[in-house]
């Protein structure tokens, strides 16, 4: 054969094979870069639906700030009320599951996949404690799925996987909040830094009233009502009573010597951080320190409370406000100096400021309060769940 002749057949023969490498290679490189494509998909996915549990998670442990678990947490006689309040966390980490979707898809969450119970915050790699006390409870936990196992999610449908045989993709998420009440202080924030008022009340009467305080109002969210009947939570009186002179005050947080125009202010808008710092010299009030010890603040003020403010607290009955705690007082009457050991929330509910002693008080009904002005110190101690943060820790 020809010379020529034997090199072109060599020639067509290496383009067929070069022909028939590309087009395995083709082939390798679509399903390559479909297997690209797929897992990038189901990764979006996964990002979506931790997004999603994530936020099922903190709507379900939302209920360990309302009144309802307070109750449980003040009386003991109360907790067979615990089931109506998980119920309330299972229908909100419900709904907001479904409220965020997966690739455009709703995500429900399975009432199997949904968890409440107590963790213990010092250790929360521990397993949860699915039984505990009515009171204790903090933690909610849920798992979301998209898979066919799931039965109502469904597994994520993949684009151009199915050429190499893999029709769908799996994938499961695990969230948990919880409620965490050990809280060390408060950064001053405006508005009004929480709504606090220049008011303080010693720490062993509040913490008195909490069981044996008066029951005598309540509050329904649903009309912005305050009722005169009882509903299980005690109030307490923030007024000075008889037998306890000094117990209660009036404080002059910003400037000595407070007048009515500048108390009534500071009532309606809250202390300013301007008015604490210039007070104690910072915005940032820390009563544990680090190391767990205590730390208090020094603030003068006047006990009693006055009469000329009687218009301004009914305009806030119905309204959530803070109030410091105190253990001690020295001196009295406008050289009184409180030493001031914390800070609390609650609902006012009555004013009476006028008229017989004995029936005077300023009744405020204690609240959880769940600010992101308030911070957490692992060595600080619980506030029976008076004060803390929904915080996610899985």
């Amino acid at each position: 054969m020809h010379p020529d002749s034997i090199d072109g057949v060599f020639r067509a023969r290496r383009r067929a094979t070069v022909a028939i490498l590309t087009m395995v290679m083709l082939v390798v490189i679509m399903g390559f870069a479909a297997l690209t494509i797929d897992i990038g998909r189901l990764y979006v996915a996964r990002g979506e639906l931790q997004r999603s549990a994530d936020a099922a998670a903190l709507a379900g442990a939302f209920i360990y700030t309302t009144d309802a678990m307070l109750k449980v947490r003040l009386d003991a006689s109360a907790a067979d009320e615990i089931s109506g309040v998980i119920s309330s966390g299972a229908m909100l980490a419900s709904t907001t599951s479904l409220e965020n979707p997966t690739l455009g898809d709703p995500t429900a969450l399975e009432a199997t996949d949904l968890v409440f119970g107590k963790i213990d915050l010092a250790n929360p790699t521990n397993p949860i404690d699915t039984n505990p006390t009515a009171s204790d409870y903090n933690v909610t936990q849920v798992v979301l799925r998209r898979s066919d196992s799931s039965g109502t999610n469904g597994s994520i449908p993949y684009y151009f996987a199915p050429v190499m045989g893999r029709l769908t993709g799996e994938t499961a998420v695990l969230a948990a909040a919880a409620f965490d009440d050990r809280v060390s202080g408060i950064v001053m924030i405006d508005p009004g830094g929480g709504n606090i008022a220049p008011f303080s009340v010693h720490e062993d009467v509040f913490n008195g009233d909490l069981v044996g305080g008066s029951d005598a109002y309540s509050y329904d969210p649903d009309t912005d009502n305050v009722i005169a009947s009882g509903d299980g939570i005690r109030e307490v009186n923030i007024y000075p009573d008889d037998g306890a002179p000094g117990n209660f005050g009036l404080l002059n947080i910003g400037s000595p010597n407070q007048g009515v125009p500048v108390l009534a202010a500071q009532i309606e808008d809250g202390v300013t951080p301007d008015d604490v710092e210039a007070e104690v010299g910072t915005a940032e009030l820390v009563f544990f320190n680090t190391d767990g010890s205590v730390n208090t603040y020094d603030i003068t003020g006047d006990p009693g409370m006055k009469s000329a403010l009687t218009a301004t607290l009914e305009g806030k009955v119905g309204q959530v406000i803070g109030f410091f705690l105190h253990n001690a007082v020295v001196e009295n009457g406008a050289n009184s100096v409180y030493t001031i050991t914390n800070l609390r929330f609650g609902r006012l509910m009555g004013v009476v400021l006028t008229g017989n002693p004995a029936d005077r008080g300023v009744w405020v009904q204690p609240v959880v309060y769940a600010g992101n002005d308030l911070r957490i110190d692992e060595n600080a101690p619980s506030t029976n769940g008076l004060l803390g943060r929904l915080v996610l820790i899985r």
